[in-house]
């Protein structure tokens, strides 16, 4: 999802920018962890995980946002429910 992309939060009361949600995280929900080895040698992110977050429907789903360790710029994951 672009990093513009609006997250319902607080039962779908406000929404925020997807990047100002991980810009606001604390360090400590941030977990660097390796996204396996590349062309160049080991790729390791920072990740967080929100969970039971509001979607547009009344529905929740998860939040998984990666951040890469140079550059700060974040990505950003909605995986689907079962």
């Amino acid at each position: 999802m672009p990093r513009s992309h609006l997250i319902p939060l607080d039962g779908g009361k406000t929404r925020v920018r997807a990047d100002r949600i991980a810009a606001d995280l604390p360090a400590s929900a941030w977990q660097r962890r390796s996204a396996g080895d590349g062309s160049k040698g080991p790729r390791f992110y920072d990740w967080a995980w929100l969970d039971d977050v509001c979607t547009d429907d009344g529905g929740h789903h998860s939040l998984l946002i990666r951040r890469n360790t140079t550059t700060g710029e974040p990505a950003f994951y909605t995986p689907p429910q079962p």
